[in-house]
């Protein structure tokens, strides 16, 4: 049996890309959250202590010292864990406990009620729009309930009917400018990285196509020189064995003077195919080196069984039964295999593979075409 577990892998480009950007799409609302806390946490701290020192009431003083003290929980939790919705939601929650408290006290005096107008960008910018205007119609049927129930006390009774409808109006405004940064912030940003994606993809297929042949699709002689070394010197000293197969169409140029090009082509690409769904493991590396050559690449614990398998490459190619050209050796187009197999720690360069694996294929089409030839590890290459 061929062991299934081998550490060469195929690249998959755009696995997992819509994971990764919606795992980046949180970075600005982290960010966002981050900045806000710590303007909170300003704000909060020094006007507790301005309040105490100027001898506002104790209310707002206190009110001023807990919300502090609660938004300096949230922005370590921030720190600790980057959930920037838990942390909207929960400095949201401040808020409405704040401020209702924060007006209850003040009454608008020294133009207390000015801070409500930022409430409306920190609401929707921690939350989204959606969520922001839920919360923001719980906060303001509140507030306006104190505003209006205010009018004539307020600010010694200066505080009128036009007060309230000007701070109602106003405070809509804010909602509704609010809205439209957010909206055009997400638009912007999804904007952004779709671009992302698109530029990620193009440079995926720009290493796709420098890396395969345009006609078989396989792995190309460029991909093959690029990796293969490195994976040998990354396998030293495992105790794994490693296989390189060299295939080599018959007579091709044979078929081709007959046939044309064309139908050479279309040779090369069923040739290909059935090379590609034979060797099918995930791990395993197949190429076209050239012309009518083609290479693959395995890595297994059983290196004589692997070789045996890969030698049944000539029947897969032959049960094709694509007529050959006459005066060919063979009535059907068929394959003419070299293979070597060594262990990863008697490998020094990949050139050791490729020119024993080479040897074999000549020793194959010496002796009629068609056939597999194999040299193993033990085997002396000296008639190469």
């Amino acid at each position: 049996m061929l062991n299934q577990h081998t550490p060469f892998s195929k690249e998959r480009p755009l696995d997992g890309l819509r994971a990764q950007i919606c795992a980046e799409a949180n970075h600005p609302r982290v960010f966002l959250a981050r900045v806000l806390l710590q303007m909170q946490m300003l704000l909060f701290g020094g006007f507790a202590i301005l309040h105490l020192i100027l001898g506002k009431s104790p209310g707002i003083v206190i009110a001023d010292s807990v919300a502090f003290l609660a938004v300096s929980a949230l922005f370590w939790l921030l720190t600790q864990t980057r959930k920037a919705a838990l942390v909207g939601h929960l400095n949201t929650l401040i808020g409405l406990l704040f401020f209702p408290v924060f007006i209850h006290f003040n009454q608008n005096q020294d133009f207390g009620l000015i801070w409500v107008f930022f409430v409306p960008f920190i609401l929707v910018a921690l939350n989204g729009w959606r969520i922001g205007l839920f919360y923001l119609s719980v906060f303001y049927a509140v507030v306006f309930t104190q505003a209006y129930m205010g009018i004539g006390n307020w600010q010694d009774g200066l505080w009128s009917e036009l007060s309230f409808v000007r701070f109602v109006v106003s405070s809509l405004m804010g909602v509704l400018l609010a809205v439209v940064v957010d909206e055009t912030h997400s638009r912007l940003h999804h904007a952004l990285e779709m671009q992302n994606v698109k530029e990620r993809r193009y440079v995926n297929q720009l290493q796709h196509f420098s890396n395969t042949d345009s006609l078989t699709t396989l792995y190309n002689r460029h991909y093959l020189n690029k990796v293969v070394d490195a994976k040998v010197k990354e396998l030293q000293g495992s105790p794994l064995y490693i296989t390189f197969f060299i295939l080599d169409i018959d007579q091709f140029k044979l078929y081709n003077d007959y046939f044309g090009h064309p139908e050479g082509d279309k040779v090369l690409r069923r040739v290909a195919q059935t090379v590609k769904h034979y060797i099918r493991r995930r791990d395993d590396l197949v190429f076209r080196l050239g012309g009518e050559e083609f290479g693959g690449l395995l890595v297994s614990d059983h290196p004589h069984e692997t070789s045996r398998w890969v030698a049944q490459l000539t029947e897969q190619v032959e049960a094709l039964q694509i007529a050959h050209a006459p005066g060919a050796l063979h009535p059907v187009v068929t394959v003419s295999v070299g293979i070597f197999s060594a262990r990863m720690d008697g490998v020094k360069t990949f050139e050791t593979l490729y020119r024993s694996a080479d040897c074999a294929l000549y020793q194959a089409k010496q002796i009629g075409r068609n056939q597999a030839v194999t040299f193993n590890p033990e085997e002396q290459l000296e008639a190469c």
